[in-house]
């Protein structure tokens, strides 16, 4: 099936691509705004050029791999979040719940030491967890 020379599918995925572009530009809106941010000092902070800030905020283009890189890095959340947002990947793919991608942004923001606590405290809890269970059987 086609549309005069554009044939049906083709139509269908730029649909779904411009709703996804339409609904990141509008997130991103979003996450400067919470951040109290204007793109001029975002695009700084995510050493991503300004012209291309601007045209994805107003939903003139879509966001490639190294821009949802650049505005992750900017945000301080993790690439898969913003990667996700973008349309770029599925969320499903790593089957990552959104309590587990808030727990990953905020170990990502610890420092190593912090780190390596937060894992010596995670395989402390998960000891314990098979301790008891062994002894409760």
């Amino acid at each position: 099936m086609s549309i005069g020379n554009t044939p049906y599918p083709l139509i269908m995925e730029s649909m779904i691509r411009y709703y996804q572009m339409e609904t990141f530009a509008t997130w991103l809106q979003q996450q400067l705004d919470e951040r109290h941010l204007d793109p001029s000092e975002f695009a700084r902070m995510a050493r991503m050029p300004l012209p291309v800030l601007w045209r994805i905020l107003n939903e003139q283009r879509g966001v490639g791999i190294l821009s949802a890189r650049r505005i992750a890095r900017g945000l301080g959340l993790p690439e898969e979040v913003v990667l996700a947002k973008a349309g770029l990947v599925s969320a499903r793919s790593w089957q990552v719940t959104p309590d587990e991608l808030v727990f990953l942004s905020e170990y990502r923001q610890l420092t190593e030491a912090e780190q390596s606590t937060a894992r010596a405290i995670i395989r402390t809890l998960r000891e314990s967890r098979s301790q008891y269970r062994a002894n409760n059987q």
